[in-house]
């Protein structure tokens, strides 16, 4: 006998699983004391009816559609509180399975907005994230393992997103095709998630002398500006996208550069 998993996985029909389930919902009934042979009875009559059972679909079998036939199994049995605590017992696990960490309004508001995909149940975002693995599943759950945010967000997305948080891009060259070709590649990285470093130390100096009609150049800060306003210009979900500039210490434009940022409207 087969059985379909929550996660849609097939797998072999475990008695055990069964049968320590009902023992668990029985245990907790005041003042009764279970007989374990009608238990095991309960289970094997299960495997052994079903044994090549199909639904109407040509399907095998479900979890919920086993656990369905064990509570009428119960009240078959006339175990009738037992039945019942076996009720309560399948509808906590849900809860317990569909409640999601104990946060903050903050926590949860950066859960939701960052890493929820749309209509997503935290129990959804679990099996998403965990890839349908029952022990990776079982360790977010628990808060023992968890990834880092852009996996979060992008792992099991059907949206282009990378896994990395960070990239370095190439320098550009002292020249305008270079310049864009990494703004290029910077507003790239941006729309997958990812966050940018880029040097600008090749890039000439304010008031260097050009060969075009600018005749002398902005200068390597005024690029870094350029830079900045791509990184704002490309969305990223509930968040800005992330950028490093670094300039050379012997760089002539090192001082503006230094406090640039002071000014929030030029350089963020």
């Amino acid at each position: 006998m087969k059985i379909i998993k929550r996660n849609g996985e097939l797998q072999e029909f475990n008695k055990e699983k069964v049968r320590i389930a009902i023992i668990k919902a029985c245990d907790e009934v005041d003042d009764t004391v279970t007989n374990r042979d009608i238990i095991d009875k309960i289970v094997l009559e299960i495997a052994e009816e079903n044994k090549f059972q199909h639904n109407l679909n040509g399907q095998w079998l479900t979890v919920e559609n086993v656990s369905d036939m064990t509570e009428d199994k119960l009240m078959t049995y006339n175990l009738r509180l037992e039945a019942k605590r076996y009720i309560l017992y399948r509808q906590e696990r849900k809860e317990l399975r569909d409640k999601g960490w104990d946060m903050t309004q903050l926590q949860k508001d950066v859960l939701h907005k960052k890493y929820f995909q749309d209509g997503e149940t935290f129990n959804d975002f679990v099996k998403r994230v965990g890839n349908n693995d029952e022990s990776l599943m079982k360790a977010i759950r628990n808060k023992e393992f968890l990834f880092a945010g852009r996996v979060l967000d992008g792992r099991g997305s059907k949206d282009k997103k990378t896994y990395s948080n960070c990239f370095v891009v190439p320098t550009p060259e002292d020249s305008i095709d270079s310049i864009f070709d990494v703004g290029k590649r910077m507003a790239k990285t941006f729309s997958l998630g990812g966050g940018v470093g880029v040097d600008i130390s090749k890039l000439r100096p304010n008031g260097s002398r050009t060969n075009n009609s600018a005749k002398e150049s902005t200068g390597s800060v005024s690029f870094g500006s350029f830079y900045s306003f791509i990184t704002g210009l490309i969305g990223q979900k509930a968040r800005r996208g992330a950028l490093m500039l670094t300039l050379d210490i012997n760089h002539p434009d090192i001082k503006e550069f230094i406090t640039v940022k002071s000014d929030l409207d030029k350089l963020t």
